[in-house]
């Protein structure tokens, strides 16, 4: 973990360094070819004089982002945006991006929210836009203000070099025609799909405010907005993972961010760990000048595998060393530390149930040539998924007979012990030690939306339903201090909670798919 201060001089070196920055980028010059680089990714000048503006302060709307194939296509997600979307509008007008082409997506929140409130309607802009995931946080601009008070969209470049390799990786293994290869090549042309919409923002404030200055910036760095925050007097935060995607080098991240967000100081927070999302906004929460959120996770293990038990004790030894960091960096902030639900780890029950159903498909692919076929050829990655949920669910229908053995029952273990035993040189207990987790589901209070609007101020807050670890009543507790440590920073403002059952499947919330838009000054 390392930090760095900064003296902000924006002189002439800053235009030299982005001279140098135009030349790597593929900005286009004179004389040649205008392209979707040179348009939209293309580095350029910083804004002189920028400072990062904090979340606390009043906004002209809330934006999200809708696509048809990102949402109302998996089951849950439709309904989560749309209780979102309701909520946010009780408190400021919310900004809807959606495909131009998609109005089934405008036409079912348009329904939905006629439902809950018509009036909530008048709320509502719905901006035509390339839009192919629901994480506007990442994709969508950061704000800052320039030395004449103008307001700056910063957007960074939204790419990770090292899911680029990994697709690279996935031809060579399996070829063009491949189906993992075909399902990451699909994810990388939404991400660069993703990274047009600070334009379509842009747009939209200079249309509602055509006196108003609205201005682009671009970096020529990777700077998410999940992953940076601001405690408003120019220190700046992000997390380890941001500088590691900057392949360490931190002069060149920190010259990034004093010129283009203002930074006097930068700190850098260690990333949870494990298989999750990295970001900041995960467990970490700037809620006014003074006054930190760092959160907490019950220490107890309830999981299969000893990586994951592993992951169980590094959480806590994380987050204690970025509250030290915190306090000697920072005397005079407040650190509060806040509970979070119990982290979700797959059981030993759960992953001897990965184990039958994953034996359950081979078995039916095997023999069943036309279904191998049905998917290679699933073209979006959620048809693919969606086509893998059928192939599993009718495994599971035609052969469960043939384990005659109730689900979770120990005859289930012997049976999967005994298949694992003649397919490989392992046997179960071996394999549930050795089970490294897809994912750790970090449930968070943190991730969070401060909405200061024209029609009221509140705080959205993350909210779960009970599961294997973590009980209602538990959850009762949590939320009310969450509450309580919300309503303490923020004196006057609303808590209102929303479910992420669903979205936090994902490893997000309610921060990572909206953008506060501040408020324009004409």
């Amino acid at each position: 973990m390392t930090t760095g201060a900064l003296d902000y001089r924006p002189s002439g070196l800053c235009l030299a360094a982005w001279v140098v920055l135009m030349s790597l980028s593929g900005a286009s010059r004179a004389g040649e070819v205008v392209d979707e680089q040179a348009l939209f990714v293309a580095s350029t000048p910083p804004p002189a004089g920028a400072v990062l503006i904090p979340e606390w302060e009043p906004v002209e709307a809330l934006a999200v982002a809708l696509p048809l194939q990102g949402v109302f296509a998996k089951p849950g997600m439709g309904e989560f945006m749309i209780d979102l979307i309701g909520k946010a509008a009780g408190y400021t007008d919310v900004v809807v991006l959606h495909d131009e082409e998609e109005v089934q997506t405008v036409a079912r929140v348009i329904g939905a929210i006629r439902e809950k409130d018509e009036a909530l309607l008048d709320r509502l802009h719905f901006v035509p836009a390339r839009v192919g995931t629901v994480w506007l946080r990442d994709h969508g601009p950061v704000f800052v203000r320039d030395g004449q008070g103008g307001l700056v969209l910063v957007d960074s470049v939204y790419r990770d070099t090292r899911f680029e390799a990994r697709v690279q990786q996935a031809r060579i293994d399996g070829g063009a025609d491949g189906p993992e290869f075909r399902k990451m090549a699909l994810d990388l042309a939404r991400r660069r799909k993703d990274d047009t919409t600070p334009v379509y923002l842009a747009q939209h404030l200079r249309q509602q405010h055509p006196d108003a200055a609205v201005h682009i910036s671009r970096p020529a760095a990777e700077v998410w907005g999940g992953d940076i925050a601001t405690d408003g007097r120019g220190n700046l935060f992000v997390s380890t993972e941001t500088l590691t995607m900057h392949g360490g080098k931190q002069a060149g991240l920190e010259a990034v961010l004093r010129d283009y967000y203002g930074a006097k100081t930068v700190t850098y927070l260690e990333a949870l760990p494990g298989p999750t999302i990295k970001h900041l906004d995960m467990f970490f929460k700037v809620v006014n000048e003074t006054t930190v959120f760092l959160a907490t996770y019950d220490a107890s293990f309830e999981g299969a595998g000893e990586y994951a038990r592993h992951l169980n004790n590094e959480i806590g030894r994380v987050l204690e060393r970025n509250e030290a960091l915190l306090r000697a960096r920072f005397p005079d902030l407040r650190v509060v530390r806040v509970p979070m639900p119990a982290v979700v780890f797959a059981t030993r029950e759960e992953v001897i149930q990965e184990y039958r159903d994953l034996w359950y498909t081979q078995k039916l692919l095997r023999e069943t040539p036309a279904l191998r076929e049905h998917l290679a050829n699933a073209g979006s990655p959620n048809e693919r998924a969606a086509v893998e949920r059928r192939i599993t669910q009718r495994a599971i229908e035609q052969y469960s007979l043939e384990f005659e053995a109730e689900p979770g029952s120990e005859a289930e273990a012997k049976l999967v012990d005994q298949l694992i035993r003649d397919n490989s040189s392992t046997t179960l207990e071996e394999a549930i030690q050795n089970y490294a987790p897809r994912k750790a589901i970090y449930k968070t209070f943190l991730n969070s939306v401060h909405i200061q609007g024209e029609y009221g101020r509140a705080v959205l807050v993350p909210g779960y339903g009970a599961d294997g670890r973590n009980s209602a009543e538990a959850l009762v507790g949590m939320r009310k201090q969450v509450r309580e440590a919300y309503e303490a920073a923020l004196p006057g403002v609303e808590v209102v909670f929303v479910n992420c059952d669903t979205v936090i499947q994902q490893f997000g919330a309610l921060h990572c798919v909206t953008v506060t838009l501040p408020r324009l000054s004409e």
